[in-house]
């Protein structure tokens, strides 16, 4: 990391290597040097240029691995979002809700948001989440300007931050609400290209009225005496509504200056099969974006993960140019005999097309494998990654075979409509699964292959259901997938790394030990195949049942 004279160092190191540590390591190492350094330059004890250099950014994906990592770190300032902030004026809002002109001295004094981000502030160590930090440098100004180094962790998944980031989406909602029909030809391509001419011209139209709505927000907030704690509910919703409204000015500015032919329309479609709104992103990351909203924010980032696709792969799906990134890959120091990643004997075809055809045939043999793993595993605790819900049905839905015949007790969470629900259902499931100390109870999830950490006795084996391929009804994914070969090979890899991932739960330290127990023949073909992507350390730990 000191040696690297790139903007970006990637560290791909196993799972339980000690990747934090190592980061916190170099964080504090160069902030000792800028401290000793600030002494002999700025003897008047002013904040000359090299005071800047007192602080660093440890970045993760969650509030989860967020407090694992204050426990871990204790000295460190651990800073969330405003939503996780009760406020102390008004008890049933939060910090998110907040309209502080209104709130009296005393109560500014003590809002509990405030608080936590002054200190956080202060502290030359800040541990932060990607979806707080982003949002912090890109609409508020803080966590930046002072931070030149950002160590990354999970940083694979960095690139669909950035993406959810840039995505353009217009809710049916809103265009009502605006009060202009979206144009007649909906796909760009429609009428040799003519589509995306009518989008524009209709963003332009959009432009001019969210600009007048803006106006008018502002007039009225302008109007209302801040002093008045009954107008207290009115002023909170004018001041979410300006917010609003400023990001979709915003958003149709991108739109106009950016959106072309290579970028993705999609039509995205509520559970009654309606459409609720139209999106647009692009192909790959383009490097004004990551500029932008990533890469000027910091002179130097480390990324870190158990997972990194190759230097030209990360290049395209983060908009950085390749000599800017140094890449380092570590093998595991775990001893092979305590790691075995087990081939399943009877390995099931759970491709879509093979699920599908071959119901009946293929659920059974799944089940009765995963029976006979249990069977083998009594009296121990584990998890089943089983990649889709359609799975996660089946094996759920013969957990009482299994307790009867094994005696383990198999607990999941539940699908949900949005993507924050779904991620407070997991989250209180893998707690409870966590905490509750009973032998024999296994977590079952289709989304639980990262940021989860299940030493020693807490999880002895992990089954792997199903290969996790992305969804090639993802535009997005499809289009990669078959407009190029460097898609290709992205589709390919994305597998893999997400299949590591999904191994890496489990054996967290060099004297712990499990079995990883593949089902699917689509992975089996991958590790056989595609070997020279597959990290060594997994290769060596491969046997057959």
């Amino acid at each position: 990391m000191n040696n690297s004279k790139c903007k970006v160092s990637i560290i791909c190191a196993p799972c339980g290597s000690g990747k934090s540590l190592a980061g916190m390591l170099y964080g504090a190492a160069l902030y000792g040097a800028a401290m000793k350094d600030n002494k002999n330059k700025d003897k008047d004890n002013k904040n000359t240029a090299s005071g800047h250099k007192l602080h660093f950014n440890y970045i993760c994906n969650g509030i989860q691995l967020q407090s694992q990592l204050q426990s871990d770190f204790p000295t460190a300032s651990v800073m969330k979002g405003r939503a996780n902030f009760e406020c102390n004026y008004m008890p049933s809002l939060t910090a998110e809700d907040c309209v502080y002109e209104t709130c009296p001295p005393q109560k500014k004094e003590m809002c509990e948001y405030k608080k936590h981000k002054i200190t956080a502030l202060l502290n030359p160590v800040r541990i932060l989440n990607y979806a707080y930090i982003l949002n912090e440098v890109n609409y508020i100004g803080q966590f930046s300007a002072d931070t030149p180094l950002w160590i990354c962790d999970e940083a694979d998944i960095l690139d669909q931050t950035l993406q959810n980031m840039i995505e353009l989406r217009f809710s049916i909602n809103m265009i009502k609400a605006i009060g202009k029909g979206i144009p007649k030809f909906k796909t760009p391509n429609a009428q040799n290209g003519q589509g995306l001419k009518l989008w524009k011209q209709w963003a332009g139209e959009v432009r001019e009225a969210v600009k007048v709505e803006l106006y008018e927000l502002l007039k009225q907030l302008s109007n209302i005496d801040k002093k008045q704690t009954f107008q207290l509910e009115r002023l909170t919703e004018l001041n979410n509504s300006i917010k609003r409204t400023k990001r979709m000015l915003e958003r149709i500015n991108i739109f106009l200056n950016h959106v072309s032919e290579d970028w993705i329309f999609e039509e995205q479609k509520n559970s009654y099969g309606r459409v609720k709104a139209y999106s647009w992103k692009p192909l790959w990351m383009p490097e004004v974006f990551a500029e932008q909203y990533l890469w000027r924010h910091a002179e130097k980032f480390v990324l870190m993960s158990a997972t990194f696709p190759p230097r030209q792969i990360v290049a395209k799906t983060m908009g950085i140019k390749i000599e800017d990134i140094d890449y380092l890959e570590i093998k595991s120091d775990f001893p092979v005999k305590n790691r075995p990643v087990i081939i399943a004997d009877n390995p099931v075809d759970m491709r879509f097309k093979q699920i599908e055809n071959n119901i009946q045939e293929n659920k059974e043999k799944l089940l009765k494998t995963i029976d006979r793993i249990l069977t083998y595993h009594k009296g121990q605790r584990g998890i089943i990654h089983t990649h889709s819900w359609k799975i996660n049905g089946w094996v759920m839905k013969n957990r009482g075979v299994f307790k009867k015949r094994t005696g383990h007790v198999l607990i999941s969470h539940k699908p949900e409509k949005d993507d924050k629900e779904k991620m407070q259902t997991r989250d209180i499931i893998t707690k409870k699964f966590i905490e509750k100390q009973v032998n024999g109870l296994v977590f079952v999830s289709p989304s639980s292959g990262r940021g989860l950490d299940l030493p020693d006795d807490l999880a002895r084996f992990a089954i792997i259901c199903k290969a996790p391929f992305l969804n090639l009804k993802d535009k997005q994914v499809s289009q990669r997938l078959y407009r190029s070969d460097i898609g290709k090979l992205w589709y390919k890899i994305s597998m893999i790394l997400e299949s590591v991932q999904m191994m890496g739960r489990i054996v967290r330290n060099r004297t712990d030990w499990g079995k990883v127990y593949i089902i699917d023949l689509a992975l089996i073909d991958s590790i056989a195949k595609d070997r020279k992507y597959w990290p060594e350390y997994i290769l060596e730990a491969v046997e057959v049942e």
